[in-house]
Parts: structure tokens; C-alpha cells; sequence
């Protein structure tokens, strides 16, 4: 009589390195999505840090650009940080005025713009700090008088955090 057996399964080798192999190939996939989250997360906070610091400067290029003077009673330039810069502009005066004044400071890591009689605007978000902000007042002689800004925004990240990420922008611009 022949007996047949019939061999249908896996052996506990094969079961183990099943087993590991399954392991690794999960243990990988799960750490390159951790970082795939964390890149993304890092190019989410280095875009608010930038789009924060563009409008920031833009708007304070803007503005020198429409002012006729620099009020330097209470105007604080480099090396200062963070500076303080005091405009007489004719742009958007209150009513029944030829001008304005307009002020660009930073408090509490947030950076502000303060037209007279108006409240204080904050140019930047909750999300970000200013870390660096300095004005340098140019005064070449055969030119109209200039300002040089710098700015230096950052993520508002948790202490410990990897997102500590900050974006510089400088220009510079000529009242009219």
C-alpha cells in the first residue's frame, strides 16, 4: 500500500521569514510616509513663512514709494532691531487732510502698520514671527532719499520642533 501525503502549507522557516519580510516592507512604507508628511508639513510652514515676509515687504515697499518724507522723530533705523519706520505719505489721508502719517513696527513678533487716526493693521500672520526687522535710511546726494528694508520672518513652530524655518527678504525703494 502506498501511502501519499499530500504537503500543502508552509513550514515555520518559511512562516518566519514571511513573517520579517512583511515587517520590513510595512516598516519602510510607514517611514517614508512619516516622511512624506513631515516634508510636506516643512514646505507648508517654509510657504507661509515666505508669503508672509513677501506681502510684509511689498506692502512697506508700497508705501515708501508713495511717501514725500521720512518722519525721523520716531523713525528707529539700523542697527536697531527691531526698527521702526514713521512716513508722511499722501496716500489714503483722512478726510478733509492733504496727508498722513503712516508707521511700520513690530510687537509681539508680528509686524504692524498704523495710519493716523486709524487702528493698528497687523501685516503678518498668527502663524508667523518677525525675528528680524531693520530699516537703513540711504541718502545719496545726487538721488532721492531711499530706504533699505530686512526683514526676517518665521513658522511659528512649537519649542523642539524641526519646523524652525525663516525666510530674509531685503529691497530697497526711493520716496518720490
Amino acid at each position: 500500500m502506498n501511502i501519499v501525503h499530500n504537503q500543502k502549507g508552509f513550514t515555520l522557516l518559511e512562516m518566519v521569514v514571511y513573517i520579517g519580510l512583511v515587517v520590513i516592507v510595512a516598516g519602510l512604507v510607514i517611514n517614508f510616509a512619516l516622511s512624506l508628511i513631515t516634508s510636506y508639513g516643512k514646505i507648508q510652514a517654509s510657504k507661509e513663512a515666505m508669503n508672509n515676509a513677501s506681502f510684509a515687504l511689498d506692502t512697506i515697499i508700497n508705501e515708501i514709494r508713495q511717501a514725500s518724507k521720512i518722519y525721523s522723530s520716531t523713525s528707529v533705523f539700523a542697527p536697531t532691531d527691531p526698527g521702526q519706520l514713521s512716513l508722511e505719505t499722501l496716500l489714503n489721508p483722512p478726510t478733509n487732510e492733504a496727508g498722513t502719517y503712516v508707521d511700520f513696527y513690530v510687537d509681539n513678533n508680528k509686524l504692524y502698520l498704523k495710519r493716523e487716526s486709524q487702528s493698528a493693521l497687523a501685516l503678518t500672520s498668527d502663524r508667523v514671527k518677525v525675528k528680524n526687522l531693520t530699516f537703513t535710511r540711504l541718502t545719496p546726494s545726487n538721488a532721492p532719499e531711499s530706504v533699505k528694508v530686512q526683514i526676517t520672518v518665521g513658522y511659528n513652530a512649537p519649542a523642539g520642533s524641526s519646523f524652525d524655518i525663516s525666510t530674509t527678504l531685503n529691497a530697497t525703494a526711493s520716496l518720490r
